[in-house]
C-alpha cells in the first residue's frame, strides 16, 4: 500500500473510532440510555437533595458548562468543533503513525474475549499516561484545567473538556486501536464500559467501593480526590478504569469522605461557554510561552 493510500486509510479509521461521523440516532440513544441508568443509580444512592439531576435543574454556571458539552457530544458536533479548532492536526498525525507502525492483533490473539481483555488493558494503561502527561506538562494542564474547574459533579461533568484538549486526547486514546488493528467491535465494547464507569465516577456517589476500589477499579471517592482543590491531593489517582496503575506507579491516594472539588483562582464558570473556550486557548498558549509568576 502506498504512503498516500495508507494515510487515507488511517485517517478514515481514526475518524471512525474517534467519532467524527455523521449524525446518528444510535449515538443519541447510547448517550441518553447510559446517562439515564447512572442518574437513576445515583438518585437511589444519594437521594434528591444531593443528586446531579437537582444541580442540573438549578442550572448553576458550572452545571451549565457540563450540559453544553454534553449536548455538543449528543449532536455529534463536539469532534467537528475540535477538528476545526486544531486544524485536523491530530487526524493527520495518526495517519503517519499508523502507516509507520501497524500490527494485526487478530494474527496473534484469535480468542475474542482474550483479545478484548488485552486491548482494554493496553488502552487503560495508555489512558493513565495520557492523563498523567496532561497534569505534568504545563501548557497541557492549562487545557485540562477546564475539566477540573467544575465546582460540583453533575454526572455530565464526564463530558466537560476543552475542545482542543479532547482533540489531542482522543488522538492518543485511539492510537492503541489503530496501531494494533483491533476490530471496531472491540473499540466500541471498551468505549461502552468506560463510558458507564466515567459517568459513575463523576456522580455524587462518594463510595470507595471497598476492596475493589482500593485495588482494582477507580471508585467515585478516588476520582473525587483527583478533582480536589486541596494541594495535598494534587497528582493523585490518574487511573481511568483500573486503579492498579496508580498502585504500580505510586500515585494512589486513599479515599476521603469530604472533598471540595475545583481549581484555585478559577477563571471559568463566570460568563458563557464561548468565553470559557477562548480562556482555555489563551491559557494554553501562555503556558507555552510564559512561565508562572
Amino acid at each position: 500500500m502506498e504512503l498516500k493510500e495508507s494515510i487515507c486509510y488511517a485517517l478514515n479509521r481514526f475518524a471512525e473510532v474517534a467519532g467524527l461521523q455523521e449524525f446518528k440516532w444510535s449515538h443519541v440513544w447510547f448517550l441518553f440510555s447510559t446517562i439515564a441508568v447512572v442518574f437513576i443509580v445515583e438518585l437511589i444512592a444519594v437521594k434528591w437533595q444531593k443528586s446531579a439531576l437537582r444541580k442540573i435543574i438549578q442550572f448553576d454556571k458550572s452545571a451549565r458548562n457540563d450540559l453544553f458539552y454534553w449536548l455538543t457530544e449528543i449532536g455529534n458536533i463536539f469532534n467537528l468543533i475540535a477538528f476545526v479548532l486544531t486544524f485536523g492536526i491530530a487526524y493527520f498525525l495518526v495517519g503517519i503513525i499508523q502507516n509507520a507502525v501497524h500490527f494485526e492483533l487478530g494474527l496473534f490473539i484469535t480468542i475474542p474475549i482474550l483479545q478484548f481483555i488485552v486491548i482494554y488493558l493496553i488502552s487503560d494503561l495508555n489512558a493513565y499516561f495520557n492523563h498523567w502527561v496532561f497534569h505534568r506538562i504545563r501548557p497541557l494542564w492549562k487545557l485540562h484545567e477546564f475539566h477540573h474547574s467544575a465546582t460540583s459533579f453533575t454526572i455530565l461533568t464526564r463530558y466537560r473538556g476543552h475542545f482542543v484538549e479532547m482533540s489531542l486526547k482522543r488522538f492518543i486514546d485511539v492510537l492503541p486501536f489503530v496501531i494494533v488493528g483491533a476490530p471496531i467491535q472491540t473499540y466500541f465494547g471498551v468505549k461502552i464500559l468506560k463510558e458507564i464507569h466515567g459517568l459513575m465516577v463523576h456522580s455524587n456517589i462518594t463510595s470507595g467501593w471497598g476492596f475493589v476500589g482500593r485495588y482494582l477499579i477507580v471508585s467515585p471517592a478516588a476520582h473525587r480526590i483527583h478533582h480536589s482543590i486541596n494541594p495535598k491531593h494534587y497528582g493523585k489517582n490518574f487511573g481511568n478504569t483500573f486503579i492498579i496503575w496508580d498502585r504500580i506507579f505510586g500515585t494512589y491516594l486513599e479515599s476521603e469522605t469530604s472533598i471540595e472539588i475545583g481549581v484555585p483562582n478559577n477563571p471559568y464558570n463566570k460568563k458563557d461557554v464561548v468565553t470559557d473556550v477562548f480562556i482555555g486557548i489563551k491559557r494554553f498558549f501562555r503556558g507555552i510561552f510564559f512561565a508562572d509568576k
